[in-house]
């Protein structure tokens, strides 16, 4: 598989004592964008990571550069992705030319894709997508993590209530957040001993571009929608050295008791 050539943004160069360096992918829009802009709040660096939209990418890197990062473009289409080898070896090459050869501090996975439908009306192709993106392209990222996270580095990776609280009009979507549930869960065991942190973000209903405008609106009138920001504020937690002792845990965030 052949991917584009990551591209860099303007901004200021490293200097001598470099700010920790974070991944964020999907970070055209909604949750991305918002962990990208917050993280950059922190002190990171951000690598920009999208799949078809430049654009969005390029306001993300803007909003991260006007927060005092030194930003990069990292364009990877997650629908053919194939291997650990085809996302890392762009991480690397995007950090080497932009932020001299270092690992990243903290990776964030967020890109995904959802399709609400009845059940019995799923074609093949969709649901082959739906699992590509939200499960097999995660896969793959976590496997490079153990040589591409610094040791006591920190992954997020953005899941779903629908992992365990089935939704009738989604089910493959749900199905795709409970592996990469268990993925985060295995993927902590097995960088355990590196000082590397995995875990996830279990939201409700977010008020994302993958959502339906009116029931986002309903839903927060009512009190039950998280805007990306207030997401975006758990993952910067988990990021942070006041989670250190955490790991393998998918963090509910829905703003609602379990059932």
């Amino acid at each position: 598989m052949t991917e584009p050539a990551p591209q860099t943004t303007p901004g200021t160069p490293a200097s001598a004592a470099p700010r920790p360096l974070a991944l964020v992918t999907g970070a055209s829009s909604g949750i991305g964008r918002a962990t990208a802009v917050g993280l950059a709040t922190d002190g990171f660096d951000v690598i920009v990571h999208y799949g078809g939209n430049r654009e969005g990418a390029e306001r993300t890197a803007e909003l991260a550069d006007e927060a005092g990062a030194a930003t990069a473009l990292l364009p990877i289409d997650l629908e053919g992705l194939d291997d650990a080898a085809g996302f890392w070896d762009a991480v690397t090459a995007v950090a080497a030319e932009r932020f001299g050869a270092r690992q990243l501090d903290a990776l964030v996975s967020n890109a995904g894709v959802d399709l609400r439908r009845p059940f019995a009306e799923y074609m093949h192709a969709e649901v082959v997508r739906l699992f590509q993106v939200n499960a097999i392209a995660p896969l793959h990222i976590l496997q490079g993590v153990a040589a591409g996270v610094r040791p006591g580095g920190s992954v997020v990776a953005i899941s779903s209530v629908a992992a365990t609280q089935p939704l009738a009009t989604s089910l493959p979507y749900g199905a795709t957040k409970a592996a990469l549930d268990h993925l985060v869960r295995a993927t902590a065991a097995l960088v355990a001993e590196q000082g590397i942190r995995v875990n996830a973000v279990s939201p409700g209903a977010v008020d994302t571009p993958l959502q339906q405008p009116e029931r986002i609106a309903l839903l927060r009138e009512r009190g039950i929608a998280a805007s990306p920001e207030e997401i975006a504020d758990v993952v910067r937690t988990l990021v942070s050295p006041a989670t250190r002792w955490v790991t393998g845990q998918v963090i509910d965030a829905t703003g609602r008791p379990l059932r």
